[in-house]
């Protein structure tokens, strides 16, 4: 079952009453997943973290959780390294109350270093938060993002390594990937070889529950630039959609674009079309 949904609240929610009321309003626009946005902020207490998992619940919404921008654990800074780690396992802990299923985040910045020793520092440092998790029986997917610039940590093949190697979750961002790539990835055939790679590496049940990103995007040949809205972009959504049902992809797909629930409504009537 693939659940779409958006990014933040829907912005028809009326912002002075919060979080609660936009994750019921997610759920009455038919989203079927809403990502919580903690990237400038943790701001949800475990009490109102509760309240948002008891509307979920109720009303059939899942839930993922983004962390915070300010993560990069290939930092020179011990400091930066440690204060990276904590928020993403706050981010975990406030999103599993909630009853969120996966957190993503930005892992880390290559700052001109080999590719396999900062492979090798981030695949450290999320063993580190998979152990502090466990320890206190925190049930909720790691899940380091695809980014969109050649200078950041995360293209494919290192995400899918991670997950196969300790097992961690992912999130494919398909906007970022045609960003990095500089306007590849973007057919219908182009998404299926992603698909086919993610089954080649962990099997085709892992095609059943990927954590997944898209929107518009601007880029030039450093990547991502901007997100954009699909009616702006180049990103072809609806070769993307086809994909999504040829390869009968489940899991979680949030819309990430300026204004998320305008474009997320687009992909569903793409979809159920």
């Amino acid at each position: 079952m693939l659940r779409i949904g958006n990014a933040g609240i829907p912005d028809s929610t009326p912002k002075q009453r919060g979080i609660v009321a936009g994750t019921a309003k997610a759920a009455e626009l038919g989203f079927g997943v809403m990502e919580l946005e903690f990237v400038h902020s943790i701001y949800m207490s475990p009490e109102l973290a509760k309240k948002v998992g008891e509307v979920a619940k109720k009303t059939g919404l899942a839930l993922t959780v983004h962390a915070p921008f300010y993560i990069n654990f290939n930092s020179p800074e011990p400091a930066k390294r440690h204060a990276s780690m904590e928020r993403i396992l706050k981010s975990a802990k406030i999103g599993a109350i909630a009853g969120a299923k996966s957190v993503t985040f930005h892992a880390a910045y290559y700052m001109k270093k080999d590719r396999e020793e900062v492979y090798q520092i981030v695949k450290e440092s999320l063993q580190k938060i998979q152990a502090e998790l466990k320890r206190n029986n925190i049930d909720i997917k790691i899940s380091p993002e695809l980014t969109g610039k050649h200078t950041a940590f995360g293209d494919l093949d290192e995400l899918l390594r991670l997950a196969k190697e300790i097992g961690t979750g992912f999130c494919i961002d398909f906007a970022h990937l045609h960003a990095r790539s500089n306007g590849k990835f973007n057919s219908k055939k182009d998404f299926d070889k992603i698909f086919d790679r993610v089954a080649e590496v962990l099997g085709k049940s892992a095609l059943k529950d990927l954590h997944m990103h898209v929107s518009g995007i601007n880029y030039g040949e450093k990547g991502e630039r901007n997100h954009l809205m699909f009616e702006d972009s180049d990103f072809n959504i609806k070769a993307f959609v086809a994909s999504l049902k040829a390869n009968k992809i489940g899991g979680y797909l949030i819309c990430e674009s300026p204004n998320p629930e305008a474009d997320t409504l687009y992909i569903q009537s793409i979809y159920n079309d």
